[in-house]
């Protein structure tokens, strides 16, 4: 995941579960100004929030801090990061510079999906590319500058009605 979503060490846990609920990810960098490129501070993961009741709580009273995260350097290749999330038995694994800046994140559920389907139309980076279909109707126009803005790979004309 080369920009992941990162979060504040301030964020409250109330807002963490929101984020949580919108995006559907259990697992969150947490970086000094929580954006990407910027200084690791540790990871929060759904385990982290399982028993707490304080939604008042910041993110940096429950996170895995630093010290205690397994994270690989900027140069891992998906091997041996597969080989470090399967001995460390860890769900996501930080990628991060020798500054201490992440760069990455990489997910367990992700490098499984890559092997189970190793036919899945992929980029240089390993990552799924998406295509969209429109129709010829002049409203897809608006469409078709959405879907570029989004990142899609392909725009696919169906024409089948005209």
């Amino acid at each position: 995941i080369m920009d992941p979503v990162c979060i504040l060490p301030t964020m409250p846990l109330s807002e963490l579960i929101s984020l949580r609920e919108k995006l559907g990810w259990k697992g969150f960098p947490v970086t000094e100004d929580g954006k990407m490129g910027s200084k690791l501070l540790g990871l929060v993961t759904k385990r982290d929030t399982d028993w707490v009741t304080d939604g008042s709580s910041t993110v940096s009273s429950i996170m895995t801090k630093l010290p205690d995260l397994v994270t690989a350097p900027e140069a891992v290749d998906l091997q041996a990061a597969n080989k470090i999330l399967r001995e460390s038995k860890k769900g996501k694994l930080p990628v991060v510079s020798k500054s201490g800046q992440l760069v990455a994140l990489m997910s367990r559920a992700d490098l499984q999906k890559n092997a189970d389907y190793p036919n899945a139309t992929k980029d240089q980076k390993k990552q799924l590319m998406v295509a969209a279909s429109i129709g010829t109707r002049p409203s897809d126009k608006d469409r078709v500058g959405a879907l570029v803005a989004a990142g899609v790979d392909a725009i696919i004309i169906d024409s089948s009605q005209g």
